[in-house]
Parts: C-alpha cells; structure tokens; sequence
C-alpha cells in the first residue's frame, strides 16, 4: 500500500523503507534511519566501541552534550574526513568530546567547533581542577596514556580547546 511503512534490520541499523510514490510505472522508495538523529547514532557508537576504528559521517553533527568515549577505550582511532562536530546553543557538558582512563587514542582529520554565544569563565581558584571548573571546552583528556591528534580543527571553543589532565 502507498505510504505504508516496512521496518528492516539491516546488519545493526534500524531503517524505514517507505514507498513514497507510483510514477508511470516507477516505484520510488524512501530509505531513513529510525535511530534517531546523527548525534543520537554517534553517540551510541562512541560511547560502546572500545577499540579499532570510528569512521564520523561527513558534514556537520550538531552536538548538545558532552560525547564520552567508552570505558576501557583503548587502541581507538576516530577519524572524520570532512566531519564537523558543532555545539549546539543548549550545549551542556565539559567538552564537546571526552576521553577518561583511556590508552592509546588517536583524533584524525575532524573538527570541532564550540559555541562562542557562552561566556568563558573567569581564572579558577587555586583550589579547583580546571577539568572540574571549566566546562565547554573542545576535547577533555583525563587520565589518558598515549594520544596522538593530527588534522584536528577547532575553532570558536568557548574555554579551552584542548584540556589535559592528569595524563
């Protein structure tokens, strides 16, 4: 039937197979995720894939909170030729993306960018972790043995593009 929707599996991604019309004779078919947005899906495989290769999707990726890599990560690459991770107005988080306890992590050939409408804070106090004071910050590095960053942009990060601590 006409705009009748079929769910598939397709290996691990959910889609929506949809026949959006009857053209002289052609049949033309619509094929959307039904994981929810860009950000939804990275999200989903940032936070669960502790090893190998991230491939980001090309163009930009809107980003409201904080995307944390997986516990126990290492050995992991995240590469996004032609990839744009963008904070949101309503970003919330201490950096866009953030590695904990992590070994050997390599950022390759992506961009960052922050959302200057936030007001950068004022210098912590002496008593006070940066990593803890400072939120919206590009990347947040605790406690990682082994990193390598080449091809990374950023640009418009509202505290600090790259944080480390305690690495």
């Amino acid at each position: 039937r006409l705009g009748r929707a079929v769910d598939q599996v397709i290996g691990r991604i959910n889609f929506n197979l949809r026949l959006s019309a009857f053209i002289g004779g052609l049949i033309v078919l619509s094929l959307t995720s039904c994981d929810g947005s860009p950000e939804t899906h990275l999200r989903k495989t940032i936070a669960s894939q502790t090893t190998g290769v991230i491939h980001l999707p090309v163009g930009a990726i809107g980003i409201s909170s904080e995307l944390t890599l997986a516990p126990g990560a290492h050995d992991l690459e995240i590469d996004g030729a032609g990839t744009v991770l963008r904070a949101l107005d309503n970003f919330h988080g201490r950096a866009i993306l953030v590695a904990e306890g992590a070994k050997r992590i390599r950022f390759r050939d992506f961009t960052i960018e922050g959302n200057r409408r936030s007001q950068p804070l004022e210098m912590a106090p002496p008593e006070n972790y940066f990593r803890v004071w400072y939120p919206n910050n590009g990347l947040l590095l605790d406690r990682v043995d082994g990193l390598e960053i080449s091809g990374l942009k950023l640009a418009n990060i509202v505290n600090f593009p790259i944080l480390v601590s305690r690495s």
